[in-house]
């Protein structure tokens, strides 16, 4: 072995593949998941969000986003919602926003649990929570589980090669 490739302090080898900016300018996140896409399975967590409709003529719950937590580390929360769902996207940003502010550095194992039980009925609710190692990212997943309820054209295909 080369002494060169030697970490100086303990002298073991170094590991000198490093994940990097894609040639098309891609971010380090998207190299990263690519390359974690082949390791070991990546199990994430997600939970839908419900809006309460029609509540005094003919009550319903729809589907408008969904919450998913990686297993970290850091924040690794993602939270998106179908189009015409702002503020309520909006009030998820919030949460984002409370954890930085307050200096949060991980998430919380419990986080979807105390999300969903905090939220009024009258409002919405948000559903079981769903454990699942088909996804390479918690971004993935989201598109995926979202496009279900999507009405625009071009349903999620990401589940088609495995």
């Amino acid at each position: 072995m080369d002494r060169n490739l030697d970490d100086k302090t303990t002298g073991e080898p170094r590991d000198t593949e490093r994940v990097t900016r894609g040639s098309e300018g891609g971010s380090w996140k998207r190299d990263l998941s690519d390359h974690l896409a082949g390791c070991l399975p990546y199990r994430l967590r997600y939970m839908l969000e419900h809006a309460l409709r029609d509540r005094d003529t003919n009550p319903r719950y729809e589907p408008i986003g969904v919450w998913v937590q990686g297993p970290g580390p850091g924040l690794d929360i993602v939270m998106e919602y179908l189009p015409g769902n702002d503020e309520v996207q909006e009030e998820a940003d919030w949460v984002i926003n409370r954890l930085v502010e307050n200096d949060i550095k991980s998430l919380p194992d419990d986080f979807l649990e105390y999300h969903r039980a905090t939220m009024s009925p009258y409002r919405g609710m948000r559903g079981e929570i769903v454990e699942t190692e088909d996804y390479a990212t918690p971004e993935e997943c989201a598109a995926c589980v979202l496009s279900r309820y999507s009405d625009r054209p071009g349903h999620c295909d990401c589940l088609a090669d495995r």
